[in-house]
């Protein structure tokens, strides 16, 4: 479905995980490193065969409790709540205490850049955008460690406003992050509506490795112009 007065797009905020980023080599391969660190040895099919599970969990927690992502503290609880029961099978006699310290050390991997990769087609979509004066934002459900991730990447040159859900201490769907995203883009005094989502591509992939954009347009007309759109892209 085509959007409205496209011309009129004056704003693009961008979800982070799956849609910029992407775990490198991938969450198996890294949670494999990590126990093998720590002396547990994992066959890579055997961890590739959980992340079914493991997609159930976050699924299921996330739709459970749906301001998770709006607190740092909820967030790193969520994490080694996630990998806790990811590597449950592989530890003998459900050692607690040695599943905490495998989940936190894998957990805090993920904090560090260089456990994620930057999507091929980003950069010179970035680059595109910005040369035609767009202004662009980041809205994203993550911990505070996106900011140190998107900039050792040199990807937070490419924004102006960046709104990460522990910080702002709302989370996907809130209104008022969305409403804080207008603030941002300095369009304050416009009305906000809401528009479908649009699926613009999501290929065939595993569902931990499944990369999603969407529009979600959110279209506001104030006095006197024809009406602008900001569009974010992502889940």
């Amino acid at each position: 479905m085509p959007l409205e007065q496209p011309q009129s797009i004056r704003t693009i905020f961008f979800d982070a995980g799956f849609t910029l980023l992407y775990p490198h080599p991938s969450t198996p391969e890294i949670c494999q490193r990590i126990c093998q660190q720590l002396d547990l040895h994992i066959h890579l099919d055997a961890l590739q065969e959980r992340m079914v599970e493991a997609d159930d969990f976050f699924f299921r927690q996330s739709r459970q409790e749906r301001h998770l992502w709006a607190s740092e503290e909820a967030i790193n609880a969520f994490w080694l709540d996630y990998y806790m029961n990811f590597l449950r099978p592989f530890v003998e006699e459900h050692d607690e205490p040695r599943l905490y310290q495998l989940a936190r050390r894998i957990t805090q991997e993920f904090e560090q850049h260089t456990s994620w990769q930057i999507f091929p087609d980003v950069l010179p979509t970035l680059e595109v955008l910005k040369a035609r004066k767009y202004t662009l934002g980041i809205i994203s459900d993550w911990g505070i460690s996106l900011g140190r991730i998107l900039h050792e990447h040199h990807l937070n040159r490419y924004f102006d406003h960046m709104l990460v859900s522990a910080l702002t201490r709302h989370a996907k769907p809130s209104p008022a992050l969305y409403e804080r995203a207008f603030l941002h883009s300095r369009r304050s005094r416009c009305t906000l509506g809401w528009h479908h989502t649009y699926p613009v591509r999501s290929p065939p992939a595993p569902a931990r490795e499944q990369r999603r954009l969407y529009l979600d347009p959110l279209t506001h007309r104030s006095p006197g112009t024809a009406g602008d759109i900001l569009i974010y892209v992502g889940t």
